[in-house]
């Protein structure tokens, strides 16, 4: 038995690296929470390119990813890079989906419901202490059912990877609910955080339990962080 407090046996513990996609014209654009098939641009392939060969030392036995283009090709770029030809496409790691605002700058979501637009402006600006009304958009999914594909894609890699590290490429909203599902109190304190495009968020679930190691890394895009906060999904 380890006797060292501050240290755990990799054996105990399931290693989740989540790696938000790379750049692509809908992220500069601003667009909300996008489904569309956007590729890369030049700057997120480069940006996958790097966060690929960041991930070659960690030892990754499974690569998981979104089937949103944006995430495919991430991981695809992870996976040619440490030498994977398979990887496992999940829905459950898709972004969060938005309603009638995802895919719309906050000015077309302006333009077409003022009413949703003014609600998501007051619920941006909320305090996360503060207790008010759940965001509401017409045809968005409900925070319910974020949760329960968050702790559904959870339970499947501790069932099927323990003691193992694994990659799932993933979305911005996908990984600030991750982190407040595991960490912050629940779903609705998602504000709280952010995720960069191709950062690295790695959780240990040591027995099952979540411990942070490290959050929104991008030191391998040598690039200043960007001031916060981002408070959509």
């Amino acid at each position: 038995m380890n006797m060292n407090l501050f240290e755990s046996s990799p054996k105990d513990v399931t290693r989740l690296i989540l790696v938000r996609h790379g750049r692509t014209s809908a992220n500069k654009a601003g667009r909300i929470g996008a489904m569309k098939d956007y590729p890369l641009d030049e700057i997120g392939k480069d940006q996958a390119a790097r966060v690929a060969r960041r991930l070659k030392s960690f030892p990754v036995s499974t690569i998981y990813s979104s089937p949103i283009m944006r995430t495919k090709q991430t991981a695809r770029a992870i996976a040619d890079e440490l030498g994977f030809a398979d990887i496992q496409f999940r829905d459950d790691l898709k972004e969060y989906y938005f309603g009638i605002a995802a895919d719309h700058t906050m000015e077309e979501v302006r333009e077409e419901n003022e009413a949703v637009y003014n609600e998501m402006i007051t619920w941006m600006n909320m305090d996360p202490s503060q207790s008010g009304p759940h965001l509401y958009i017409p045809g968005a999914e409900l925070f319910e059912d974020f949760e329960a594909r968050i702790r559904r894609f959870t339970a499947e890699i501790l069932e099927n990877n323990p003691g193992q590290v694994v990659c799932a490429v993933t979305h911005m909203g996908l990984i600030k609910g991750y982190m407040a599902v595991h960490f912050g109190g629940g779903i609705q304190q998602h504000m709280n955080y952010n995720a960069l495009n191709t950062s690295l968020t790695i959780i240990d679930f040591y027995k099952g339990i979540p411990v942070l190691a490290a959050f929104n890394d991008i030191s391998h895009l040598d690039m200043p962080y960007p001031y916060g906060r981002v408070n959509l999904l």
